[in-house]
């Protein structure tokens, strides 16, 4: 199985590299799709890689929120954004991904747990991404049918920093000769259990919404089926696929995208 797989992400690798040209990361991702199709939900394990970290989030009304207490009790995909970045596989990725996905699970409905998953849009720019900013970033995302989304900031870097360093989420931040400030960083997405605990990363190269929406399928019927007190037992993977995910397959995958 591991031959295969090697076989499948060697492969994959190729292809994205030879699109890399493409202009947008959507595109590279059309291209992998008949190449990896996506295992059925519940057939694999999502291993634990680490706990979520805590720290004092602001809501898009201005409330202070400990991030811990919007994460328990729900299957949760995180992502690190900032509402200037125009790079076209960095947030601007990562929020279309997020809507295919809330289209996608809304018909999945509320029946088995499913009212309990919701994506976070965090940004780490406290600076120029205050609350009122993340409300017009994300209005037209925040309501109608699927996972319920909110979208965060902080109030400081001294806020921001410890949650950053606690999900491993690079970023870089410079001046441009003429003075213009930009933010650098790689592209993650963190799946997150009901119990607060990071169950994958993914990577530009394995942000793919069938892969995504079945992973969330997996963890929702993970904890519908298993007692409490087995759920915080992390197991060994049998997903055909976990692990690789975290890796930059592509190079698009782990380099650094910046605001334009």
């Amino acid at each position: 199985m591991r031959e295969r797989i090697a076989a499948c992400c060697i492969t994959a690798a190729l292809i994205v590299a030879a699109a890399a040209n493409a202009t947008t990361a959507a595109a590279a991702r059309v291209v992998l799709d008949p190449i990896f199709p996506a295992p059925p939900p519940g057939t694999y394990t999502l291993p634990v890689i680490m706990p979520a970290p805590d720290g004092r989030v602001l809501d898009v009304k201005g409330r202070t929120v400990e991030l811990r207490s919007l994460l328990l009790g729900h299957v949760t995909l995180l992502s690190f954004m900032f509402t200037r970045c125009r790079d076209p596989e960095g947030c601007p990725l990562a929020f279309e991904t997020l809507q295919d996905l809330k289209q996608t699970l809304a018909t999945d409905g509320h029946a088995h747990g499913f009212d309990r998953v919701r994506f976070i849009s965090l940004s780490f720019d406290p600076e120029g991404d205050t609350p009122e900013a993340m409300r017009a970033y994300g209005a037209h995302a925040m309501g109608g049918p699927g996972p319920a989304w909110l979208f965060l900031t902080t109030r400081s870097n001294r806020d921001l920093g410890p949650l950053l360093d606690g999900f491993g989420q690079d970023l870089a931040e410079s001046t441009t000769v003429e003075g213009r400030r930009t933010l650098s960083h790689v592209l993650k997405v963190y799946l997150i259990d009901v119990r607060a605990r990071v169950r994958e990363i993914y990577s530009t190269s394995w942000l793919r919404p069938d892969i995504i929406a079945n992973d969330i399928r997996s963890l929702v019927g993970e904890g519908a089926a298993r007692p409490p007190a087995q759920a915080n037992a992390p197991r060994r993977s049998t997903s055909p696929h976990n692990g690789d995910r975290r890796a930059a397959t592509s190079p698009g995958g782990g380099e650094p995208v910046v605001a334009k």
